[in-house]
């Protein structure tokens, strides 16, 4: 059974491409059920 990396925003603030906005993105492994479950704390 294979498992696709699920892509996580990355807010940073000021990421900015002159005026343009620039969004970017991390991949990690799907959090399935039980206790590795819980949610890390976000990304800042």
């Amino acid at each position: 059974m294979g498992r696709r990396p699920v892509a996580v925003p990355l807010r940073t603030p000021g990421a900015k491409v002159g005026q343009a906005r620039v969004g970017m993105a991390y991949a990690r492994l799907p959090l399935r059920g039980g206790a590795r479950a819980q949610y890390p704390e976000p990304v800042r």
